[in-house]
Order: structure tokens, then sequence, then C-alpha cells
């Protein structure tokens, strides 16, 4: 950006030194654009620092979303484990369904 206040001086200068109209003229022409990209360019860096910023706290959230997901992944296997080793001492029952047709109504 000191390149750009470099530039708007010399032109104050130029101006002020020059008789020519049509020389002020152009001259205060590149002033007023050179000033324009100033803003721009203030606007741009104002913008880039939100963006990191926000880039930044996204980073962060997606952080603790990997840790939370990983701590809940690591609960799921445990609850797995747990519900096969209950499935295990549960006794399993023979049982005297016939397979097949339905028993018949006698009403």
């Amino acid at each position: 950006m000191g390149a750009l206040k470099d530039i708007v001086d010399l032109c104050i200068k130029l101006r002020d030194e020059v008789g020519d109209r049509k020389a002020a003229e152009v001259v205060g022409k590149i002033q007023s654009l050179t000033l324009a990209l100033q803003s721009e360019q203030a606007a741009i860096v104002e913008r880039d620092t939100a963006l990191m910023e926000r880039n930044a706290k996204l980073v962060s959230e997606n952080l603790e979303f990997e840790r939370k997901t990983s701590e809940l992944q690591q609960q799921i296997k445990k609850l797995e484990k747990e519900n096969v080793e209950l499935q295990e001492k549960i006794p399993v029952r023979a049982c005297a369904i016939p397979i097949g047709n339905p028993p018949q109504s006698t009403m």
C-alpha cells in the first residue's frame, strides 16, 4: 500500500508543478484512480482478514467434531462388545413351533 501512497504524492506534486490544464486534469484522474485502488485494497485486506478468522474458527470446529466422532465411535464399539457379551449369556431354548402351515382352527 506504500507504493500507492507514493504514486498519489507524486501525482499531487506533478499536478501542482504542471501549468497545462490538460496535464493537470490527467494527473487528477490518475490520482482519483489511485485513491480508488487504495480503497479497494483496504476492503480486500479487511475481507481477507475476516476470511482467515472464519477459516481458523471452522478448522477449530472441525477438530472438535472429529474428536467427538472418535469418542462416539469408541462408545459404539464398547456397546457392541457389551451387546455380544450379553447375547452370549442368554440361554437358547428350542421351541416346538412347527415350520410350515399354521395350525387349523376348529371352530
